[in-house]
């Protein structure tokens, strides 16, 4: 199963995420599990480590968390629930912390991307993300994971 539904907006409100965001993950962990639905494929965020944007060194997945909004602690609190499902209901779970992927500009790299240089460095194509979704989907190995996702980009961290 593969959950991108969420309100992606870095600005939106508590409520807004609270209903759009973690309620609907928990609803949809819930069917997984009742419907012993092999793996849940997640679209988390950067924003989860966003505070340490302008850090030096790698973002990893196993670094602090550090979001920044609501929308990012939502996208942390996702991953901890898949995590939490994988080790007691054995729904296997893969969150990618996706860079950026915009619609506007055919989501083409380029200076119009928001949040300047290092949002521009964590630039994804449609053609990687696509590949990681169905990379995540057919890997029968794995039964929880967080990954970063984006593209070879100049000053990637």
């Amino acid at each position: 199963m593969l959950h991108v539904a969420a309100d992606p907006s870095p600005r939106a409100g508590g409520a807004r995420i609270q209903s759009r965001n973690t309620d609907l993950l928990l609803n949809v962990m819930a069917a997984a599990q009742q419907h012993r639905v092999r793996r849940v494929v997640f679209a988390s965020s950067n924003f989860v480590v966003a505070g340490h944007r302008f850090g030096r060194g790698a973002l990893t997945t196993t670094m602090e968390p550090a979001p920044i909004n609501p929308y990012g602690a939502s996208k942390l609190f996702g991953e901890r629930v898949g995590k939490m499902f994988a080790e007691h209901y054995g729904v296997s779970f893969i969150a990618f912390r996706i860079g950026v992927c915009q619609r506007a500009n055919d989501n083409l790299q380029g200076p119009w991307i928001p949040f300047g240089r290092s949002a521009q460095a964590m630039w994804v194509s449609d053609r990687d993300l696509c590949r990681a979704f169905e990379h995540a989907i057919d890997d029968e190995r794995i039964s929880f994971g967080v990954y970063n996702l984006v593209s070879r980009n100049p000053g990637m961290r």
